[in-house]
Formats: structure tokens, sequence, C-alpha cells
């Protein structure tokens, strides 16, 4: 489908993804040296998981 609508014309590829492993990993083989960005829901939900694992689980602390 890519190469159908000429994907590979464009001088820079942009993925945005959650970026789990095998997309990503899928990306840099179909898309060598593409941008990949991480959505802002998993950015967030991320962000949240980090915190909670530096500071504990007490949220009034941190978040």
């Amino acid at each position: 489908m890519a190469t159908r609508n000429h994907c590979f014309e464009y001088e820079k590829i942009v993925i945005l993804s959650d970026g789990t492993t095998w997309i990503r990993s899928m990306c840099n083989e179909l898309f060598p040296g593409s941008q990949q960005i991480l959505d802002y829901y998993h950015l967030v939900e991320n962000s949240y998981n980090f915190g909670r694992h530096l500071f504990g689980n007490d949220e009034k602390n941190w978040a």
C-alpha cells in the first residue's frame, strides 16, 4: 500500500505509533531512515507509569 501511494517519492517519512518494539522494528525494516514519533496518549501513559515507578504510588507527591 505504501508503494502504491508513492510514499517513497517523499523526501522524509514520518511514522506516528504507540512505540511498541514490533512496530518500531517493522518501521525500521520497511522505512529505513524514517522519523518515528510516539503518539501523545502513549507518551502520557508511559510518563505516568515511569513517574509511579520513580516516586511510588502516592500520586500527591508527583502527579
